[in-house]
């Protein structure tokens, strides 16, 4: 988690933080309790006290504790005014703009965030978010940063799905494998069991989601039913 104050996004480009703000990649967080004292250079780390004055802004201000010739310290408004950004945010940011469905309740190492099953013409491979020094997407014993793939075009983000297409396609050798036809029957019969009782078209709607026709998820329903598997 990553946290950024109202001033220093002032310094960003606007268009870039509307964007970020409209794509759920910084939220609105908690006000800060403790900031960088701007008394002297030593700039230390104190808490904030807050005192509501009527009918104007709160009046912020840190109690400086290591000088003798400095008391109160007022703080800037702008500077309590924070937002925050995460790992998790931009996998779901991923997962929208791919339109991965991401599986809700699978845990995850820290700093891995599962963004979803990638499908290629030829394959299928689990998508995931690594923070290593900086954001990057890993498949099929690929890597690559998400600022190669990820751009703003606009007024929104763009990714090219070109690149993981070819990832996913020409696995490394020895490195992960594809999903057996099996696990994909139970993973669409699973889908359709969890859309079924919101929705009359569920078979259509997992036919979209999966990239294939209505009468091809009947397929698979009908060979995962020979395999004991079957609808709810």
């Amino acid at each position: 988690m990553v946290f950024v104050d109202e001033r220093e996004l002032r310094t960003w480009p606007a268009v870039a933080v509307r964007a970020m703000k409209s794509a759920g990649l910084l939220a609105a967080a908690a006000p800060a309790r403790s900031v960088v004292c701007p008394g002297c250079e030593r700039q230390c780390t104190m808490p904030v006290h807050v005192m509501p004055e009527m009918g104007t802004a709160p009046n912020a201000f840190v109690v400086c504790d290591k000088r003798s010739d400095i008391n109160r310290v007022a703080i800037e408004p702008d500077v309590l005014t924070r937002w925050q950004a995460s790992g998790e945010a931009v996998a779901a940011m991923l997962a929208r703009l791919l339109r991965l469905r991401r599986r809700g309740g699978v845990g995850s190492p820290a700093k891995h965030w599962e963004v979803g099953v990638f499908r290629g013409p030829k394959r299928s491979r689990d998508l995931v978010l690594i923070a290593d020094g900086e954001l990057k997407l890993e498949i099929a014993g690929h890597s690559v940063a998400v600022a190669e793939v990820l751009t703003l075009r606009g007024t929104g983000f763009r990714i090219a799905a070109g690149k993981l297409i070819d990832f996913v396609d020409h696995p490394r050798s020895g490195v992960g494998r594809d999903q057996s036809a099996q696990e994909t029957d139970q993973r669409i019969i699973a889908r359709m069991n969890e859309l079924k009782p919101h929705r009359r078209d569920f078979r259509k709607a997992v036919a979209a989601e999966e990239g294939i026709s209505p009468s091809r998820v009947g397929q698979r329903v009908q060979r995962a039913k020979k395999r004991g598997w079957s609808e709810t």
